[in-house]
């Protein structure tokens, strides 16, 4: 599961329960923190997170690349600046 976080969605009780079932299965789940620290997130997240940054493109290129593993995709290119943008405007 990837969960982009907000300050607005991650207070939402549908985030937290998502992510709390996504959790409760031993899954896993790559928060992306847009406008927030992980100490400021409520529910399971604010336990134990392995999450990355937004504005760091390197984490973001590192947690696609275990996502994919995590499917047996084993070689997996970094996003393309296109990509990258485009993850930057949805999360707005």
């Amino acid at each position: 599961m990837v969960v982009v976080l907000t300050k607005d969605g991650a207070a939402r009780p549908w985030v937290i329960w998502e992510t709390a079932v996504v959790w409760a299965l031993e899954r896993m789940i790559i928060p992306i923190f847009v406008d927030l620290e992980p100490k400021d997130v409520p529910g399971p997240l604010a336990q134990n997170v392995q999450g990355v940054f937004l504005n760091d493109r390197p984490e973001i290129d590192r947690a696609v690349s275990r996502l994919a593993t995590q499917y047996g995709i084993a070689d997996v290119a970094p996003l393309s600046d296109e990509e990258y943008k485009t993850l930057e405007k949805v999360s707005r």
